[in-house]
């Protein structure tokens, strides 16, 4: 079956779980118990396909300077300029939307946390590329090594996915139970910043991005399953493998391409955790009695894109701590930011569409995408 039909089941078969069985005192438990085991294989998944693909797509740009340096600026200009432009819209929508009361607005508490292995993957893998690239006939039989294993690490990617919906299940059950206590006034401006974001701003950043010659919408669509897992594993990490078979899968990026698009969308295109605690900041600072302007909400903006770069470094969802950077940014006492519903997975759902776009747009631009054979999605 397609991934992203058995992701889609999955997601609802998960939410109606915990809603028809919430009553019972072991429903909670049980999706709390299996949450915490189902980390390890997000660690176990990321390290293996992103240790083997990173590495022999930097041996193989290494090799392709010309290409490698393109890619390289491209990640980093649709980072900073799609971080900016969503931080501004973010900003936009906090001076029209309705304020929330303080009292109502909550931090969550059981989100998933994965400890930050991933610069330590990083720069192994990245040491590992340059000791591989192909300078001179004796090095070429390595490179050729380290291409098999990240073709291996791509096939151990697919088979993998297929049975991500099993966690998938659990991760949306984990979801519903932190959002069952909120009434619709609390979700309604995550709601309103998400849909903006995903369906007005990043489409229309794409269109820019690409000449206006591919349908963002149906690129998006073919992003479904890395979609789902951030949104209802409420970090990038969850979403790592699905969004690495979706690229090669279902967008038909290069291999090499997507193996470095990936890890770099991680630092760099952030843009989803900055939109979002843009509006959380901007929340707490006229919480604190300071009246926000448009040009201190723009600065605040400006302010969480620069500390989306440093907070890249947090475990999973990297909002409290863009929030503590920019606090220090702006030079105000941090203050205790009420994070309302659905900012984490959501703001994981936008880095992972953000990721998915910008290999894409990589593909167009350079012709580094590739015929696909099996499409995962219609």
């Amino acid at each position: 079956m397609k991934n992203w039909l058995t992701y889609l089941i999955s997601s609802a078969l998960g939410i109606l779980f915990f809603y028809m069985f919430h009553a019972q005192s072991w429903n909670l438990p049980v999706v709390l118990t299996a949450v915490k085991w189902l980390e390890p294989f997000c660690y176990f998944g990321f390290v293996v396909v992103m240790g083997l693909s990173f590495s022999a797509a930097v041996a193989s740009f290494l090799g392709h300077r010309d290409i490698g340096s393109k890619v390289l600026l491209t990640n980093i200009v649709w980072g900073l300029v799609s971080g900016f432009v969503l931080c501004a819209v973010a900003g936009a929508l906090f001076l029209i939307l309705p304020k929330v009361p303080a009292e109502t607005a909550q931090a969550s508490t059981s989100s998933l946390v994965f400890p930050n292995r991933f610069f330590i993957v990083f720069i192994a893998a990245l040491l590992i590329g340059f000791a591989f690239r192909p300078t001179s006939k004796v090095f070429k039989e390595a490179y050729s090594l380290s291409n098999s294993l990240s073709e291996a690490a791509f096939r151990f990617c697919k088979d993998f996915s297929r049975f991500w919906w099993i966690a998938l299940f659990f991760f949306a059950a984990n979801t519903a139970s932190e959002i069952q206590s909120y009434s619709l006034a609390n979700l309604v401006p995550s709601l309103v910043i998400a849909g903006v974001s995903v369906f007005v701003v990043l489409p229309l950043l794409f269109c820019i991005f690409t000449g206006f010659k591919v349908n963002p919408y149906r690129k998006m669509f073919r992003l479904l399953p890395p979609a789902l897992s951030a949104l209802f594993g409420q970090s990038f990490e969850a979403a790592f493998i699905p969004l690495y078979c979706s690229e090669r899968n279902n967008l038909g990026i290069q291999k090499r391409v997507a193996a470095v698009t990936v890890p770099l969308s991680r630092i760099v295109s952030r843009g989803g955790s900055a939109a979002f605690a843009t509006y959380a900041v901007c929340y707490a600072l006229s919480s604190n009695g300071e009246a926000l302007s448009a040009g201190t909400v723009l600065l605040v903006a400006l302010a969480c894109t620069c500390a989306s770069l440093v907070a890249c470094a947090a475990p999973g969802s990297a909002i409290l701590a863009v929030c503590a950077v920019a606090f220090q940014l702006l030079g105000k006492n941090p203050s205790a930011v009420a994070l309302l519903p659905l900012l984490m997975p959501l703001s994981a759902l936008t880095d992972v569409l953000l990721a998915g776009l910008c290999s894409v747009v990589i593909g167009k631009n350079y012709n580094a995408d590739c015929e696909i054979c099996n499409w995962d999605t219609i």
